[in-house]
């Protein structure tokens, strides 16, 4: 499903708008939704354009949606992506992507994944070929500038939990790792990125790292911060596949010290709880999104 990142590291940090949260509980929300998230999602459903509300619950206006949302700015690169759709995908859905785009580009940078949420079902009532022709599209339009943002990254992660064991059921990895210290480069690179992604200064990011490398509770589990040069989320793309092997017990350390770490500065921009959102996902501990001021309790 997900083509192959590059190997350069994600942009240092710019601060997007934030969300505030209480630090140290993000990984007890995991495979919960309470009355704040369902409240959140009807109000952000209420706010949406009813054409791109009603499309995002259809199979082709919801691959419209997707494709919407990975619309490059930029009018050179976003012509090729355009071209790209034109030849690859039926004509109906190019028609939908073209009227639907504006409207999905007045999203607010939170809603992204809850509209990505919202397109799911709709998405799981393609058919296989269907399919195929979507995940290429996808691969398509993120390849179209040779760089993946964080976003691009996350929305990939997502539609690979999501959707490819649908149409391509497989048994779940067996556990081969139920220590630490067995994937002590992996889980290294996975508080690298996440200490790089949210701080822009290295001794920030060091100081990140060691509040998220704190709830592991063995110092030797993680090696020291990665530079960010090595930090590529390529590299983070195989670290997954590997930690997706880890016990449960130790998948949920893994999440308390990513939470430990995006939380250290007792901030959370949308960027890091995107990208926490692809890690959890991808270690089979799905979170609800964040919501503005939330405190996570």
């Amino acid at each position: 499903m997900v083509a192959a990142p590059p190997a350069g590291p994600p942009s240092p940090a710019v601060r997007p708008p934030s969300i505030e949260i209480h630090p140290g509980r993000i990984a007890e929300t995991v495979g919960t939704l309470d009355e704040a998230h369902l409240a959140h999602a009807v109000s952000f459903l209420g706010q949406l354009p009813p054409t791109v509300r009603d499309a995002a619950r259809d199979p082709a206006g919801a691959c419209a949606v997707v494709f919407g949302l990975l619309l490059d700015r930029d009018p050179t690169v976003r012509r090729t992506q355009m071209d790209a759709l034109r030849s690859g995908v039926d004509v109906a859905v190019y028609a939908e992507t073209v009227k639907l785009s504006p409207a999905v580009e007045q999203c607010p940078t939170e809603g992204r994944l809850p509209l990505v949420d919202l397109a799911l079902p709709a998405l799981h009532r393609l058919s296989e070929p269907q399919h195929r022709v979507f995940r290429a599209a996808v691969e398509s339009l993120i390849g179209a500038d040779a760089k993946l943002s964080l976003f691009e990254f996350t929305l990939q992660r997502v539609l690979l939990r999501h959707l490819e064991p649908h149409f391509h059921p497989v048994p779940p990895p067996a556990v081969a790792y139920g220590s630490l210290r067995a994937v002590s480069r992996q889980a290294s690179l996975l508080l690298s990125i996440l200490a790089h992604a949210g701080q822009a200064q290295p001794e920030r990011a060091a100081q990140a790292f060691a509040a998220g490398a704190g709830p592991l509770g063995d110092t030797r589990a993680v090696a020291s911060l990665l530079p960010f040069e090595q930090c590529g989320l390529a590299d983070l793309d195989r670290a997954l596949a590997d930690l997706a092997k880890a016990s449960p017990a130790m998948k949920r350390k893994l999440i308390e010290a990513c939470a430990a770490t995006i939380a250290f500065d007792r901030r959370v921009t949308i960027q890091e709880g995107e990208l926490l959102r692809a890690i959890s996902d991808s270690l089979d501990c799905p979170m609800p999104p964040f919501l503005p001021g939330q405190a996570v309790a």
